[in-house]
Parts: C-alpha cells; structure tokens; sequence
C-alpha cells in the first residue's frame, strides 16, 4: 500500500530555509551596520543619537510587519484555494496601504523631526542636534524602509526566496559600502549613516520592484468593493506577530529598568549578553516561522492537512533542535559566551555567566511559542495567535521579573524568563482545550480541522512508470470501497495512472531522488486530484506535442478538466472527474 510521505515538503523546506535565514539575519542589519560605522568613526555621542532612534525605526517595522506579513499570508492561502482574483486583491490592496501610509509617515515625520528629536532626547539635551541631523534623514528613507521588507514578504510567498533575500543582502551591503564612502570619505557626519541606509534601500526598492515584474503571480488590479474588510482581514493576520514585534521592546525596555535597580549597569551589560543570544536563536526561529508560513498558507488555502501537519513538524523540529543544541553551549561555556561580547571583568563575567545558564533555558519554549503563533495567524485563529503574542511577549514575563526579583534577588530576574515561557503553555493549553470542548473538529495544540464529508487518499512515490499501476489499482480500490460508480472510478484510476506516467516523463530532466506528491479526493459530485513535484518548472499543456499524443491526451480524454500551477516551487497539476449520479 502506496502511503504519503513529507519527502517533497521537507525538501522544500529546505530549499527556502537557508535563504529565509539569511533574509531575516539582513532585515536587522541596516540598523546594527549604522551603529557600528557611526560608534567606531563618529563616537559614542552619535551612537547613542542612533539608539535614541531606534524607537521610530520600530515604527517602520510595524507598518511592514502588520500589512506586508499579513497581506502575504492570505496572498498564500488564496493560492492554496486557486483564487488568484482574490490574491491580487490582496496584493494590490497590502501594496497601496503601504505606500500611503509610508507617504503619510514620511510627511508627518518631517513636519515634527524637531519636537520629536527634543521629546526622544529630553533627558540628554546635548544629542538633541545629532538626533535631528539623523531622524530627517531616516523619515526621508522611510517609504523604501517599509515597502522593501513589505514586497519582500511576497516575493518570498511566490517561492521566490532567493530573489527575496538578495533584495534585502544588496541593500545592506550598499548601506555599508555607503557608510564608508559618506561618513568616512565624505565626513557627512550622522546623516550620511542614514542617508547611506535610504540609498541601500531605494536599490533594494528597484530590485523588489524587478521581481515584482517578472512574478506572474504578482499582478495590480482594480480595488475590490470590500476593500476596508479585506484591509480588516490583512490587519488582523499580521497583528500577532506586529504585537510580539512591538512588546519585545516594551519588554526589553521594562527588564532593562528591574535589572539596574538590582545589579547596576553590571546587570544591563549581563542582560544585553542574553539578548544578542537571543538574537543568534532569533535566526533560526525567525528563519523556521517564515519559511513556514507560504508553505503552511498554501497547503492550508488547499485543504492539504497532511502537508499542513508535514510542514509544522519540520518547522517545530528545527527550531527545537537549534534551541537545544543552542541551549547546551550556553550552559557549557557561558564565559566564553560572554568573552565573544567583549565582557572580561571578572565580576561582570560571573554576573552574565548566571544570567545565560539560566536565561538560556528559556529558549526552547520560547521558539515552539513563536512558530504556534504563527501556525494559528495562518490557519484562522489571530485571536490566539494574538493571545500567546501578549503573554509571551510581556504580560507575564515583566510582572514575573518584577515579583520574582523581590523575593529571590538577582537570581529571579532571570528565572522569571523560562518561568514566564512555560506559564505561556500552560496557559495556551487550557485555551486549547476551551476552543476544542467548543469545535470537537479541531484536533491537536494548533487546532487544525479536518472536513468529515471529504474523503483522501495521499500517496507520495518515486519517479518510476511501475509505481503508476500500482496507485491506478489502489485508487480504483479507494473509490469503488466508497461508493462511486464503476464507471467514475475506472475513469479515476486511468487519470491516475496516465497523469503519473505524464508527471515521469515530462520531469525527466529534475535530477535524481525526485518524488511525485498524489492527493485523491472524494467531493460532492466529482473527484478531485492533484499532483506534485518539486522538478523544474515545465508546463505540459505548452507542448503541442504532449497534448496530441501519449499519456496527457488520454487523461484529457477521461476527465472534466485539467490545469497547472507552479506554486512556491512545485509542480501543480489539478484534475477533476465529474461523479455519475451525484
């Protein structure tokens, strides 16, 4: 018995992994390139007007993040369901709404570059000119700061991960090849550090919008009549993670102040440790959740729980696994952890040293709490998604911090953050259970609903023409056990056999260890089937040749209807058979 396996999906997977990863580590870095070249070359005055401005740069990620995530993460189950009407409603409006608020955020930035640069530097009335100097020019950059990373999300949904990580790579490396050239060659102090940042920026805009071009997917069109609902919708998807994006540093913030109460700038300079840590698990939770995500949302646009489930599985292990192995270095050689960061004062050392064993144990947790918040954004619950964004990303953790440390020390500081991660679960289970006692349909921690009137079968099998006969028989067999006439599912089992031997030939050229994903469903009033391969793309029915003659012809020939797709790097061949006396 032929049965499905996750070959394929793990193979994509990794396909988009390693560029996603390198696309997350990339959309940190014009900020992280700024500080270094503006700390070294300016000093620690015009470091601090960088910092001091971090807080509106976290304005622009939000803009991206709540319409560029969730516009791109409905674009993808929209192709999921093949309404590509509705993905380029979705595209068009997520586009425009970032342009007019980039535009809005621009103007209006400019107009208050003054009081904001007081208000941000009321404190240190002396960084007040090197802020403004700073500021105009980043509310200046501001519209390619929010669109690059927004159309990078959909690239990134097409299956153009490649193209989307070297959109943001060129940027920073323009950025840091202009850093040099306007602040050091140029000396145009601080504002050439964020007008270097603008010019990466507008190429990455021009590469984004190349790609844009060339994507058939990625199509404008004329605004949809519920175009508020469908904003409401985009909103609602990218809330969870714009929510986790806005009180980690509202987080940071808060455990920043308890820790300087109780150790001093010692016990700041031990949590930043912990939070560049963070970081380097960051690159792999991040990259396992947005790899994710297109997958996960065309998978479940199709109704392919199996896939659905193949693809959380993959994504859950390899967070876990890097958090784990992550895990064991910190709490083996937590000194020298602490050396990398330049801390070498033996008090400090042991202070940061504490902080990372125990923060450290955090980390698993954490990242399974990061891709369920992201498996419920995709599969309909935002709510819940928005739920663990809250608890986990502050409404435990700062008050866990504040009491643990009054009543163990120091020590409860950093308790306080896998304390506050497993409360998380605890507590997301019990709102689990509540939401399946009220759907008994959904199964499992990520809720995940199956139709009871939809009947499957799934196989996945090598590219070789004996493995086509034996699903023909098998397929026969699943539709005459489940009531379908004779005649339909004979029909069934020679479009199975057929687009099989179709699927073989025509990919003869995808290499070696290449498998063919078949998903046979029994609907109301007709069968449905779809094939897949992770091959290069090649669309059979441009062949005159193969429609004429061979095995396309006679699927053709049996069927009501067949059609093709080349979605997120596979393959997709549609067919349906019209059920006799339905």
């Amino acid at each position: 018995m032929l049965e499905r396996k996750g070959i394929i999906i793990n193979q994509q997977f990794m396909k988009f992994f390693f560029p996603t990863i390198l696309m997350t580590m990339a959309l940190s870095l014009s900020t992280v390139i700024d500080g270094i070249i503006v700390g070294n070359i300016l000093g620690p005055d015009a470091l601090a007007a960088v910092n001091l401005v971090l807080p509106i740069t976290l304005l622009f990620n939000s803009v991206y993040v709540l319409i560029g995530v969730g516009g791109s993460t409905l674009y993808s189950v929209a192709l999921g369901k093949r309404q590509k009407e509705r993905a380029r409603e979705l595209f068009t409006v997520s586009v425009l709404t970032m342009i007019f608020t980039a535009i809005v955020i621009c103007l209006l930035g400019l107009y208050a570059c003054g009081p904001l640069a007081k208000a941000l530097t009321v404190h240190a009335r002396d960084l007040t000119e090197l802020v403004f100097d700073y500021l105009r020019v980043v509310m200046l950059a501001s519209p390619f700061l929010i669109l690059v990373p927004g159309l990078v999300y959909f690239l990134r949904s097409t299956g153009e991960v490649k193209l989307a990580s070297f959109v943001l790579i060129a940027a920073n490396v323009i950025n840091l090849t202009l850093d040099l050239i306007f602040v050091v060659l140029l000396e145009s102090g601080i504002g050439g550090a964020a007008l270097a940042t603008g010019c990466g920026y507008f190429v990455g805009l021009l590469i984004a919008l190349g790609g844009v071009a060339r994507a058939k997917e990625l199509r404008f069109c004329g605004l949809p009549g519920h175009v508020f609902s469908m904003l409401k919708n985009i909103m609602g998807t990218g809330l969870p993670l714009t929510i986790n994006t806005a009180l980690n540093f509202f987080r940071l913030t808060c455990v920043n102040a308890i820790v300087s109460v109780y150790l001093g700038s010692d016990g700041v300079t031990a949590f930043s440790v912990c939070t560049s840590c963070l970081s380097i698990v960051s690159m792999f939770v991040g990259g396992s959740a947005q790899t994710m995500i297109p997958l996960l949302g065309t998978f479940y646009g199709e109704q392919d729980l199996s896939g659905v489930r193949f693809t959380i599985r993959k994504a859950v292990a390899i967070t876990v696994s890097a958090s784990l192995i992550l895990l064991v270095i910190f709490e083996a050689i937590p000194s020298t952890i602490t050396g990398l960061f330049g801390v070498n004062d033996p008090h400090q050392v042991a202070i940061a040293a504490q902080a990372l064993r125990i923060y450290a144990i955090s980390l698993p947790f954490m990242g399974f709490l990061f891709i369920s918040m992201c498996v419920y954004q995709v599969v309909g619950y935002q709510n819940l998604s928005s739920l663990v964004a809250l608890l986990e990303g502050f409404a435990i953790v700062v008050p866990a911090a504040f009491l643990l440390a009054r009543i163990m020390g120091a020590a409860g500081i950093w308790i306080a953050f896998p304390a506050g991660e497993l409360l998380t679960i605890l507590l997301l289970l019990l709102f689990v259970r509540q939401k399946q006692k009220k759907n008994p349909g959904a199964k499992g921690i990520f809720l995940l609903e199956e139709n009871p009137n939809r009947q499957v079968m799934e196989v996945t099998l090598p590219r070789e023409e004996t493995q086509a006969a034996l699903l023909s028989g098998q397929a026969m067999d699943f539709c005459r056990k489940r009531g379908v006439d004779p005649v339909t599912s004979h029909m069934a089992a020679v479009a199975v056999e057929e687009m099989t031997v179709n699927t073989i030939h025509s990919r003869e050229t995808g290499g070696k260890n290449r498998f063919i994903d078949v998903r046979l469903t029994l609907e109301e009033g007709r069968i449905s089937m779809i094939f897949k391969d992770n091959g290069y793309p090649f669309d059979p029915f441009q062949e005159t040749d193969l429609r004429q003659f061979g095995n396309l012809a006679v699927a053709e020939a049996v069927t009501s209807g067949i059609r093709y797709d080349y979605i997120l790097g596979m393959n997709c061949t549609i067919v349906t058979i019209d059920r006799k006396g339905d």
